[in-house]
């Protein structure tokens, strides 16, 4: 499968995903999935080997339910673990804080800008361990480094992983709103 192919598939994915956290919307994809399981099942009805291939069927879906649940409670706990990371005072990441703030705020800015705005704020530079000359005070001077570029880098990453765990936090909020208000049909699980 070709990247674009995989782009298209992701992308249409996605809307879906995004779109269950309405109950209407859950209700009919449970239903188109109880169809299409129906219909699978059913087509292995004419075939000698369709014991084996229905065990074979639910043993694989059994299988993508549990890794992309125990992959979602992987990725979200480590969100939260850098995250907190983040919030805490100590002095390095106080710097990070900084950093994870500038790119909340202007996602598109670029990494000298970045550190403009921290030497504007006068926060302390972080050394990162390594040895750099005693002139260097100011994060401009920083902003061509290599690693301290891989610093925001990394930052940034996990800035956007937290703002789609707050996304996703925001449409299960949404999701259980609209349950309450929804007729009892649409409350069915």
């Amino acid at each position: 499968m070709d990247k674009a192919t995989k782009r298209r598939i992701l992308r249409e994915w996605w809307k879906k995903a995004k779109r269950i956290h309405q109950p209407r919307e859950m209700r009919l994809i449970k239903e188109e999935m109880q169809r299409d399981n129906s219909r699978l099942f059913s087509s292995f009805e004419n075939r000698e080997d369709r014991a084996e291939l229905r065990g074979a069927m639910r043993n694989l879906i059994e299988n993508i339910f549990a890794y992309a649940h125990w992959e979602g409670v992987r990725r979200g706990y480590k969100v939260a673990r850098d995250m907190e990371k983040l919030r805490s005072g100590a002095q390095r990441n106080r710097a990070k804080k900084a950093i994870a703030g500038l790119i909340k705020m202007h996602p598109e800015w670029t990494t000298k800008q970045i550190f403009k705005m921290l030497d504007l704020a006068k926060v302390p530079i972080d050394r990162m361990n390594s040895m750099l000359p005693k002139h260097v005070t100011r994060w401009s001077h920083l902003s061509k480094e290599p690693r301290y570029k891989m610093l925001v880098s990394r930052i940034g990453t996990r800035v956007r992983a937290a703002s789609r765990v707050t996304e996703w936090e925001t449409l299960i909020s949404e999701h259980e709103k609209l349950r309450r208000k929804a007729p009892p049909e649409d409350t069915q699980n």
